[in-house]
């Protein structure tokens, strides 16, 4: 079942939220910022996959996620990532994909930093969190959701070589509800691997917010993009999940629209990383931080 049928709420609020009035409420996603020169290479491996998908069956297409990818893409290239995006991948197509990913994170180096994400249809079934492909309708049986998926753990997470000096980061911009209203049996029991950390927009059993215009970021992507851009680049990874989260709940809490107010997002995070990574890599000829 997809997050619209599992809260009915009026036609504004659902996983493809409708509001015209961000710009006016002063939440659009700022710029990012522009670099002043242009950065030295990068001494560190670090690598991406984004994966977003915005083509599902009517009513539950998502139209923000080609900028939600656009974005990310962007800003994590200026913090040194190599970043292979992909946009409405069936799930054949994911499956490559990740193959592909997952046997380059394998050859990196044992301090690379390994960045996967995906913004989408997501749907817990048995304390799994499911990434739905293109294409599959949110609102399919249970069964045909968990073959018809990714499964974020089984498929990405614990498929990744384990990082003793470097860092495996998973970020899930999606709904975690699951298949009948009220039921999260089994959804909190999400840990991260060692050296991993595990972020997801919003919490157990819970949707995520999503506009319905391709001109708007989803609440949590915006203000991912955001921070990643702007905070100093000393603040390590789990620092900044720490302040998306703030900022998501900050920005919704205080949102002009009451809808939104209810649904706020309180993103989830596991972090069991075990060195610090700041968001900034090592640079080429740079000076060491004071």
């Amino acid at each position: 079942m997809s997050c619209t049928e599992l809260f009915p709420l009026p036609r504004l609020v659902r996983r493809r939220f409708v509001w015209g009035s961000l710009l006016a409420a002063g939440l659009a996603t700022r710029p990012l910022a522009q670099a002043a020169a242009p950065a030295l290479p990068s001494t560190e491996v670090r690598m991406a996959l984004l994966l977003g998908n915005r083509n599902y069956p009517q009513p539950f297409d998502l139209p923000p996620i080609p900028k939600n990818l656009r974005d990310l893409e962007e800003v994590l290239g200026k913090r040194g990532f190599r970043v292979t995006s992909a946009l409405d991948l069936d799930l054949p197509a994911a499956r490559r994909a990740l193959e592909s990913f997952i046997a380059e994170a394998a050859a990196s180096p044992a301090d690379a930093t390994v960045f996967f994400y995906f913004s989408g249809h997501g749907v817990q079934v048995d304390a799994s969190n499911l990434l739905l492909p293109a294409g599959l309708n949110p609102s399919a049986k249970g069964e045909l959701l968990q073959t018809g998926s990714v499964q974020l753990l089984t498929d990405v997470v614990r498929r990744l070589p384990p990082r003793r000096e470097g860092m495996v980061i998973a970020v899930v911009d999606a709904c975690r509800t699951g298949l009948r209203a009220g039921e999260v049996s089994g959804l909190n029991q999400v840990e991260a691997p060692p050296g991993c950390l595990i972020t997801f927009s919003t919490g157990a059993g819970k949707p995520a917010i999503a506009p319905a215009v391709e001109t708007q970021n989803t609440f949590y992507t915006g203000s991912l993009v955001r921070l990643m851009s702007t905070v100093s680049d000393q603040t390590t990874f789990p620092e900044l999940m720490q302040l998306v989260r703030s900022d998501v709940r900050e920005t919704m809490l205080n949102h002009p629209l009451a809808a939104i107010r209810e649904l706020a997002q309180d993103p989830f995070i596991a972090d069991h990383t075990r060195v610090r990574i700041t968001v900034e890599p090592k640079r080429e000829g740079a000076a060491a931080p004071a």
